[in-house]
């Protein structure tokens, strides 16, 4: 099955989620959060039971970073499932932006 990853990229974090492609239905979802002062990765799949959990040191995690580990984390998995595509949510500034 392929599936849809969607991210949500904040100033302090970066949520996350991975769907079917064809069915919708969620099958992971997670988050890097506190980045820049102290980041933690959490993944939990549909039914909230956790996936996958990391810490870093105090700064030691910069948005790239936090990409990065979230990439390397995920496909592991998803059980040999394909991400299709990748989606971001992108929030416009107004006519100043």
């Amino acid at each position: 099955m392929s599936c849809i990853a969607v991210f949500n990229a904040g100033s302090s974090s970066i949520k996350f989620a991975v769907y079917g492609a064809t069915t919708e239905e969620l099958r992971i979802r997670g988050q890097v959060e506190k980045i820049g002062t102290a980041p933690r990765l959490a993944v939990r799949d549909a039914a909230g039971e956790t996936l996958a959990e990391r810490e870093w040191t105090t700064g030691g995690l910069d948005h790239r970073a936090a990409t990065r580990a979230i990439l390397e984390t995920v496909p592991g998995l998803l059980g040999g499932d394909a991400i299709a595509a990748v989606g971001h949510r992108v929030v416009h500034g107004g006519a100043r932006y």
